[in-house]
């Protein structure tokens, strides 16, 4: 089995996005090298490895945020992922509501293997209001 590192390697703005969030557009934070869109809520997967895993978000409407929905007009969530998920690397998925707040009530959250090379990949999903992380899962595929 191959540990993760800690945190990416050090940064190399010729081959990472980002290396600070202040690298990345207003209303977007810098993510594993990689600037991606804040959101309130905010769910947020980081990986290690060459699995392909999703991060699949169900909001209070019932609608599922995921690689396979990737937009919910009722709600304003919106997906996206980082590409070539199966070259061995960090790998980020995030889901994001408007900035205006999401929906109110209850939302869901869970991760699906869609492809295992090898030994199962350390995973870690964060859900933040605003800038403030609520909840921290982690696991592995």
């Amino acid at each position: 089995d191959i540990s993760p590192p800690t945190q990416s390697p050090e940064c190399d703005p010729l081959i990472r996005e980002c290396c600070k969030d202040q690298d990345c557009a207003a209303l977007e934070v810098c993510v594993q090298g990689v600037c991606i869109n804040q959101g309130l809520p905010r769910f947020t997967l980081e990986y290690f490895g060459d699995d392909e895993i999703d991060l699949i978000v169900v909001t209070p409407f019932g609608t599922t945020l995921s690689a396979s929905n990737p937009e919910d007009d009722l709600s304003g969530g919106r997906f996206e992922e980082t590409e070539e998920e199966q070259v061995f690397g960090w790998h980020v998925d995030n889901v994001y509501l408007p900035l205006s707040g999401g929906p109110t009530g209850t939302y869901t959250y869970y991760i699906a293997v869609f492809d295992q090379n090898g030994s199962p990949d350390v995973w870690t999903v964060k859900v933040f209001e605003g800038d403030m992380e609520m909840v921290s899962s982690q696991g592995a595929d």
